[in-house]
């Protein structure tokens, strides 16, 4: 049995069609070159711009062992080859995701063995971190640098009236919207929302923002349905 390896989905604006099945599917999208790659639940695809959304919907890619043979079968079959194969470059299979390595247990190895793993990690395109867990400093900056390197920011709600919630944020892309924040409260508020109000830590302090306003790191949003 011959399986679905990938699936292409037609669209005008990649960037666009990320954030939406990022926001709405909770899909993980990477760029990858000039391609949109994006993953969800074990399933692959990426977002494609050499045909239009209306054309045909979707493009399935089934894996074979031999594909000239597989196009005999196909025409065989009453199938027609609509287009010439191509090669798919190697940019374009890769889906990239940030990554670092950590070194742990910096306390318990001699300083010239760190410099040696380090030097022998030079060719490595990751950036490298040494910490010692008894560091507590050096452990702070490690989950600084992770929460960067996710591009995501915190969100905090607050209902009219009562004092905004600190406990559990509502973790958002870098670049979200108030419209991407009233989506992930709840699917029907972003249709249902009136306006916002935002505070922030030194620009506002519950001034009326509308739905395009681009959210930063701690926003506090009030939502008024």
């Amino acid at each position: 049995m011959h399986g679905v390896c990938h699936i292409e989905i037609p669209t005008t604006d990649p960037q666009k069609s990320k954030d939406f099945y990022g926001a709405v599917f909770g899909w993980q999208c990477e760029d990858s070159g000039d391609y949109v790659m994006w993953r969800a639940q074990g399933v692959s695809g990426g977002f494609t711009t050499e045909s239009a959304p209306a054309d045909g919907g979707v493009l399935l890619y089934i894996e074979v062992e031999d594909i000239e043979k597989k196009l005999a079968d196909i025409e065989k079959a009453g199938g027609t080859k609509v287009t010439e194969k191509k090669k798919i470059s190697e940019e374009n299979r890769l889906f990239y995701k940030k990554a670092l390595i950590v070194a742990n247990k910096k306390d318990l190895v001699p300083n010239e063995k760190i410099d040696h793993l380090l030097k022998e990690l030079s060719g490595e395109k990751l950036e490298i971190i040494t910490v010692s867990s008894l560091d507590q400093d050096e452990l702070d900056e490690l989950k600084k640098k992770i929460f960067l390197m996710l591009d995501i920011i915190r969100i905090y709600s607050k209902a009219p009236g009562k004092k905004a919630t600190f406990n559990d944020p509502f973790t958002l892309r870098k670049g979200s919207t108030v419209s991407d924040f009233a989506r992930t409260v709840h699917q029907d508020f972003v249709q249902k929302m009136k306006y916002a109000r935002i505070w922030s830590e030194k620009k506002y302090q519950g001034q009326m923002v509308n739905r395009d306003h681009v959210l930063e790191d701690e926003d506090i949003i009030e939502l008024h349905i």
